[in-house]
């Protein structure tokens, strides 16, 4: 069982978004479930930096940002990353109605502290990682501890709904998904 990171290869990540992978790689270092993260993977029209899909506990969006305080309150609303990440999660949830209830989506805020969400509380309408409760997250703290168990089966048809371009049929005409290598392969 693994991590399987997916990336676009004409991406570049930010600093903030660099830390925040790396500690999705660490906290996937060993554990007993499969889990796919797509790093900025388009869905829709929409691209988020983050998508997290494990076995164990469902799907995650995670949206980072390295603005401090005053630069995101400043942005206009629908460039702010909060906003960003409450219409990734309501676009997920509206694609895959039936997992609406173990979908999961945090914003990263690289540039401020838990002290600024306190204080600001337009800064705390979507679950919010800062700087300094980066190193407290764990695999049960971005999925709220909820867990569901994903089979092969139900981890296909959320890769293939989300992205239709790796569905493919078998001769049964059960609806399968590229394999790793090859979603990789189709994504450079």
């Amino acid at each position: 069982m693994a991590l399987y990171v997916l990336k676009n290869d004409g991406t570049e990540l930010s600093v903030g978004e660099t830390k925040v992978l790396n500690k999705l790689k660490y906290l996937y270092q060993v554990v007993s479930q499969d889990a796919f993260l797509y790093i900025k993977p388009k869905i829709g029209r929409l691209v988020p930096d983050f998508l997290l899909i494990d076995s164990l506990y469902g799907i995650c969006i995670v949206e980072a940002n390295d603005a401090g305080r005053d630069e995101l309150l400043s942005v206009v609303a629908e460039d702010n990353p909060i906003t960003q990440t409450k219409i990734f999660l309501e676009l997920a949830a509206e694609i895959l109605p039936d997992f609406s209830d173990n979908i999961f989506a945090h914003t990263v805020l690289m540039g401020i502290s838990m002290q600024d969400i306190e204080d600001c509380p337009v800064l705390s309408e979507v679950s919010c990682i800062t700087s300094d409760t980066l190193s407290l997250v764990s695999i049960a703290t971005l999925f709220n501890g909820n867990e569901i168990e994903l089979d092969e089966g139900c981890i296909n048809l959320i890769k293939t709904t989300l992205f239709p371009e790796m569905k493919v049929y078998a001769t049964d005409e059960a609806v399968q998904s590229l394999d790793i290598e090859q979603e990789n392969f189709i994504r450079r």
